[in-house]
C-alpha cells in the first residue's frame, strides 16, 4: 500500500469514527432532552398535587383533626421543595420562598389558630395555586398574608 493511500484510507476511517461518535452524541442528547421533559412534566404534576391536598386541607375542620393539620404541612413541605424542579419557577420566581415561609409558620404552634381562622381565604389561594402554581398575583397574595398572620 502507498503511503498516500495509507492516509486516504486512514483519514477516511477516522472521519467514519467521528461521524458515527458525531450521530450517537446527537442521539444521546436529545434522548437526555427528552427525559429532561419528562422529569420536569413529573415535576410539575406532583407540584400541582401536593397544592391540591393543601387546599383541600383547608377546606376541611383541621382545628379538630390534628392529623389532618399535619398533612397538610407535609404536603406544603413537599410542594415547596418540589417547586425549584418545576417549570413554574421560571414564571413564579417566589412561591418555593414563600411555601418555605409558610411551613414555617405552620410548624410554629402558636400561629395554628390565627392560620386556622383564614382557612376559607388560604384555601382560595392553594386553589388558585394547584390550578395555576405559575399564578404571581397568588403566590403574592400568600406572601402578604403570612406577613399579616405572623405580626
Amino acid at each position: 500500500m502507498k503511503p498516500a493511500t495509507y492516509w486516504t484510507a486512514a483519514s477516511v476511517g477516522v472521519i467514519v469514527v467521528l461521524a458515527a461518535f458525531l450521530a450517537v452524541s446527537i442521539r444521546a442528547r436529545n434522548d437526555s432532552d427528552e427525559s429532561v421533559r419528562f422529569l420536569r412534566q413529573n415535576a410539575d404534576n406532583a407540584l400541582s398535587y401536593q397544592l391540591s391536598i393543601v387546599a383541600s386541607s383547608f377546606g376541611k375542620d383541621l382545628a379538630e383533626d390534628e392529623e389532618g393539620y399535619h398533612q397538610c404541612i407535609a404536603a406544603l413541605s413537599a410542594a415547596a421543595a418540589i417547586s425549584p424542579l418545576t417549570t413554574y419557577e421560571a414564571q413564579n420566581d417566589l412561591i418555593d420562598g414563600v411555601l418555605y415561609g409558610f411551613v414555617g409558620m405552620l410548624n410554629n404552634p402558636s400561629n395554628k389558630e390565627t392560620v386556622l381562622r383564614h382557612a376559607p381565604e388560604l384555601r382560595t389561594i392553594f386553589l388558585k395555586l394547584h390550578v395555576n402554581p405559575a399564578d404571581a398575583a397568588a403566590t403574592q397574595r400568600l406572601s402578604e398574608l403570612s406577613s399579616t398572620l405572623r405580626s
